[in-house]
C-alpha cells in the first residue's frame, strides 16, 4: 500500500515577447481561454487535452510559437495541432523538465482574430490508488489576469467506485457512458487545486508528504 498521499503544486506563467519594447503588459495584446480535459482510464492513466485560444487584441502582434514547460511532471505520447491542422511539436527533455514547443506556421493576423492550439499527452501523475481508494489530484493553477475562460473537465471511470468527496464542488456533474464527468470553471479553481476520492470508505494510516512540485510555464513568441 502506498503510505504517502502525493501533493503537487502547479504554477502558471504566461510570458510574451513583443516587437515594441514598451508593450510588456501581456493582457493588452492578447486574451486567453483554456479548456482542459483530464480523461482518466481504469488503470489510472490520464489522457489530457489542453485547448488554448489566443485572441489578438492589437493589429500588429503575431504569435509564432507556443511553449509549454513542465517540471517534475511525467508526460508521454505528446502531440499537437494548430488551427485544426496536425503539427509535430518539438519536445525537449532536460533534467526533470519537459518542454513542448508548438510552431504557429498558419496563424490568424489582425485584431479580434484567434489562434487555437491543442496539445495532447498522457500522464500517470494525476490519479493513484491507495488501498481500495482512488485519489485524483489536479494541481492549483495561478491563472493570468488576461484569461477570460478557464474550464476543466474531469472524467472518472465508474469502476473507481462511489464518490467519497470532491473539492471544490464542481459546477456540473453528469454521466457519459461508463464515466462520471465533473466540470469546473475559473471561479471554482482560481485559487484551488482539485482533489477527489472514489471507492470504499476505509480507515487509512498514512503520512502526508510533499512528494512533487509541478511547475508549468507557458511562453508565446512573436514574429520578428
Amino acid at each position: 500500500m502506498n503510505k504517502f498521499l502525493k501533493k503537487s503544486f502547479l504554477y502558471f506563467l504566461v510570458l510574451v515577447c513583443f516587437l515594441n519594447p514598451k508593450a510588456y503588459a501581456e493582457n493588452l495584446d492578447f486574451s486567453f481561454t483554456y479548456d482542459f480535459h483530464y480523461d482518466i482510464e481504469q488503470n489510472g492513466l490520464a489522457r489530457v487535452t489542453q485547448k488554448i485560444i489566443i485572441t489578438n487584441l492589437e493589429e500588429d502582434v503575431i504569435p509564432k510559437k507556443y511553449t509549454l514547460s513542465y517540471k517534475k511532471f511525467n508526460m508521454e505520447n505528446i502531440s499537437a495541432n494548430v488551427n485544426g491542422r496536425n503539427t509535430e511539436p518539438l519536445v525537449n527533455y532536460k533534467d526533470e523538465e519537459t518542454e513542448i514547443n508548438v510552431a504557429l506556421n498558419r496563424y490568424a493576423v489582425g485584431k479580434g482574430r484567434q489562434n487555437t492550439i491543442t496539445i495532447f499527452y498522457d500522464t500517470k501523475d494525476i490519479a493513484y490508488k491507495t488501498g481500495r481508494v482512488w485519489t485524483v489530484y489536479i494541481p492549483k493553477v495561478n491563472i493570468p489576469a488576461s484569461t477570460t475562460l478557464y474550464n476543466i473537465k474531469l472524467s472518472v471511470p465508474e469502476e473507481f467506485g462511489l464518490k467519497i468527496f470532491i473539492s471544490p464542488a464542481p459546477t456540473i456533474h453528469e454521466e457519459e457512458e461508463d464515466k462520471n464527468v465533473y466540470y469546473f470553471t475559473k471561479e471554482e479553481i482560481e485559487n484551488n487545486s482539485i482533489t477527489a476520492s472514489f471507492g470504499e470508505y476505509q480507515i487509512l494510516n498514512f503520512k502526508i508528504k510533499c512528494q512533487k512540485k509541478i511547475i508549468m510555464i507557458v511562453r508565446i513568441s512573436l514574429a520578428n
